[in-house]
């Protein structure tokens, strides 16, 4: 389906990507506006460790995210894509 405005598309299900942290699925662009379903996420080291996987050795970042913690300091940390990691032994075991 072709759409004439945002919208429409936004109406249709349709939302902008984050590029810091999403990647993938469905894109179609609208008006300079690049729309996205069911797109897939980057997490960082530690949140991948908790799901099972670990990054590959030499993986560049997909993005470099930036958080102020409690309004002080500022912590800086890469986030990966799956293709990006590999499974752990325990999770190739469990699979």
């Amino acid at each position: 389906m072709t759409y004439k405005t945002l919208k429409s598309a936004y109406a249709d299900g349709w939302r902008d990507i984050d590029r810091r942290f999403e990647y993938g699925g469905i894109q179609i662009v609208v008006k300079n506006h690049v729309l996205v379903k069911q797109p897939l996420r980057a997490f960082s080291q530690t949140s991948w460790a908790a799901r099972g996987r670990k990054v590959k050795r030499g993986a560049e970042p997909h993005a470099i995210l930036c958080h102020l913690m409690g309004g002080k300091k500022m912590v800086t940390y890469g986030v990966y894509r799956q293709d990006q990691t590999e499974a752990t032994p325990a999770e190739r075991e469990r699979l």
